[in-house]
């Protein structure tokens, strides 16, 4: 029989999903010589040319002998974008029993949460753009190799590598945990260490930030069919780039946190992004993940 005051336990830790576009993506660190993170401010993204290879003959004569001009990109603007996360709690909760170091523990909590949820938030921005406005898989842009028709998850996966192929560049595919799901029980995807890949190799996003559940309706690309039921919408892109701050603490000290009035404590675990990635490559198709059969 236990006496005195009931001990005071965090619980089970939260634990980031698998597959992330984290885990996918570039990261880059590129602070400045004196460690200012300049991107902080923004970035305008030259991107590399937009071409295939071409082929040419050196003892040909005529048109076969000139070579093409090609085309300069033009710049994109990405603007960054904090990510956050708030915890209130009654502030025994933080000086419990058994606590010497309530700083440490302050620290703890907001780092275990926001390093669970903090993907999720990077996909939905890099989905929607909502927050920044920056180029986003949904903004309507790219190509719709089936329309708004929609497809069964083989011919969606089929159609995504077929316009991937048709840059002659690697990428990416984004869809949501769901629709992964279904594709792996076709033999779609095969496990890659921190990555999901098709059987040719090109890497699968399976974002909790893409998902229908997530927050709210999946967002569809603009100009096009909202998802019905059992549908949605999976996108492919060039490669993913991502930079981030260091985590911060909102405020600094758990007594700046505390609301004297409520006995409560109010703090935020934040940090800043920049995700850009390669519009070489744009595309969406919708999927029925009910559909019986590929075509």
């Amino acid at each position: 029989m236990g006496v005195g005051p009931k001990w005071r336990i965090s619980g089970p830790p939260p634990v980031p999903p698998a597959y992330t576009l984290l885990a996918a993506a570039r990261i880059v660190d590129d602070a400045d010589a004196a460690g200012v993170l300049r991107w902080e401010a923004g970035a305008e993204v030259y991107g590399y040319p937009p071409v295939t290879a071409s082929v040419w003959s050196p003892c040909a004569t005529g048109t076969l002998r000139v070579k093409a001009s090609g085309q300069a990109p033009g710049p994109a603007v990405f603007e960054a974008f904090g990510v956050y996360v708030t915890d209130q709690c009654w502030s025994g909760g933080v000086w419990g029993p058994g606590v010497s170091d309530p700083q440490a523990r302050f620290l703890e909590r907001a780092r275990a949460v926001l390093a669970a949820v903090e993907a999720a938030a990077v996909e939905r921005e890099l989905l929607t753009g909502e927050t920044t406005a920056n180029p986003a898989l949904a903004d309507g842009g790219g190509t719709f190799p089936a329309g708004d028709t929609p497809t069964h998850v083989v011919e969606a996966f089929s159609l995504l590598e077929g316009v991937l192929a048709a840059s002659g560049r690697a990428g990416m595919i984004h869809c949501s945990p769901q629709l992964a799901t279904v594709a792996a029980g076709h033999q779609l995807l095969r496990p890659d260490g921190p990555v999901l890949r098709t059987i040719v190799g090109t890497v699968v996003v399976p974002g909790a930030g893409y998902a229908p559940t997530y927050g709210s309706p999946q967002a569809r690309p603009v100009g096009h069919a909202a998802p019905g039921a059992g549908q949605e919408w999976v996108f492919a892109s060039g490669p993913v780039e991502v930079r981030r701050s260091e985590l911060l603490i909102v405020p600094e000290r758990v007594e700046q946190a505390l609301d004297r009035d409520n006995n409560t404590l109010v703090y935020r675990a934040e940090r800043f992004y920049l995700v850009d990635w390669d519009r070489a490559v744009q595309a969406a198709v919708l999927v029925d993940r009910c559909k019986s059969t590929p075509c």
